[in-house]
């Protein structure tokens, strides 16, 4: 509570005010984040020992692709995540360079989603190589989610054969935090009562929601740490960072209180295509756009979904990335209504003048089949109840 000295409507953080004093409930929950670490890069070397301690790349060798994955040994060169792979190939030229088995991992990963049914069914997958879950109650012999956590990483390396990391704490926001915090093969526990202090020292990049643009901004203003939010009234905070403003003084004191949730609708569906080299003819990038729409329209039938919005996406030669986007006139699910909207799109950019290395389809604004607009669907395309 604010003291009687401060002013309503400016307010100071009080940076003696616990966590749990502001929101006991869902300091009851128990939460593990589970990451797999350097995953594709990882079942490489399950599959081929022989590469065991190598620079691994995973991506493939072809100029235009980017790094889906880069083992611990690759990553000393300087090779990241969604680095272009013929940066990668500079930076470490003697690495092995493999390809995508897609198939291959997440045939891995439904291993690992079965030890995590084992244990509870409230999981929320967050990708391939990563999972929250809520083991408040659990079908573990195990009282303790610290004891749970260890449970599941010594089952997916005696099982799987692979190493995970883990995260224990009272939210997602924190495990997520903590299964990052002593990697490879981490884990590391916060408890309730030590929120407070490990929020202090943290890094605001640290923060949910946090990007390079938000970092400089709170850098510019003197906020480095979680601590410094506190020399700030809540009210200035406000003003300042718009609709994040609350959620970033939440976060900044380790307060989450988002569910896991075990299952989420889709979004969007998409595909791209990095070409092998940049091009400029206007009618073969009509056609590979052709072929994109028929891929992700047979996907959403698949998935029994219309949609409502298309996306082309435009990754120039220069690495300058554009998006233009268009809302149908009603939910459909036909290929020939998704390409020729797809198409109309690219009088929207430079496609045919300047030189293209990718494109890219996706559709939004999903709604089942079978679903009646609903008010959310209304409130979010007002144009709908038009």
């Amino acid at each position: 509570m604010p003291s009687s000295s401060q002013s309503p409507k400016s307010k100071q953080i009080n940076a003696d005010l616990s966590a749990e004093e502001l929101h006991p409930s869902w300091l009851k929950r128990k939460i593990i984040h589970i990451d797999m670490d350097c995953f594709f890069a990882a079942v490489e070397v399950l599959d081929n020992p022989k590469l065991r301690g190598k620079a691994v790349i995973v991506g493939g060798r072809s100029n235009r692709g980017v790094v889906c994955a880069a083992s611990y040994e690759a990553r000393k060169y300087g090779v990241k995540s969604a680095m272009p792979l013929f940066q990668a190939q500079k930076l470490c030229p003697k690495g092995e360079f493999l390809p995508v088995r897609m198939s291959r991992y997440q045939s891995i990963s439904k291993d690992i989603q079965q030890i995590f049914r084992d244990i509870t069914e409230l999981i929320q997958p967050i990708s391939l190589d990563e999972a929250f879950l809520d083991v408040t109650q659990s079908n573990s012999q195990h009282s303790y989610a610290m004891d749970i956590a260890r449970e599941i990483k010594e089952r997916i390396a005696n099982e799987v054969g692979l190493v995970a990391s883990a995260g224990v704490a009272p939210n997602k926001f924190l495990a997520k935090i903590a299964s990052d915090y002593d990697k490879p093969d981490g884990f590391f526990v916060i408890r309730p009562h030590e929120i407070t202090e490990f929020m202090k020292k943290l890094p605001i990049r640290r923060i949910w929601g946090v990007g390079k643009v938000m970092e400089q901004k709170l850098l510019d203003l003197g906020i480095h740490t979680s601590a410094d939010f506190q020399k700030f009234p809540e009210d200035f905070l406000l003003n300042k960072f718009g609709k994040f403003g609350p959620e970033l003084i939440k976060l900044s004191q380790g307060i989450d209180e988002s569910s896991v949730k075990p299952y989420r609708e889709p979004k969007s569906i998409g595909n791209e295509n990095t070409f092998a080299h940049n091009l400029y003819d206007l009618g073969e990038i009509k056609e590979i756009i052709k072929k994109l729409c028929s891929k992700v329209s047979l996907r959403l039938k698949k998935k029994d979904y219309y949609c409502r919005g298309i996306q082309l996406k435009v990754k120039y030669a220069d690495f300058d990335v554009i998006t233009r986007s268009a809302m149908l006139e009603e939910p459909c699910d036909t290929e020939e209504i998704i390409t020729q909207s797809a198409l109309a799109l690219i009088s929207k950019t430079e496609l045919g003048t300047r030189p293209a290395r990718l494109v890219g389809v996706s559709l939004s604004h999903l709604q089942h089949c079978n679903e009646e607009p609903t008010l959310f669907h209304l409130l979010e395309n007002p144009e709908l109840s038009e």
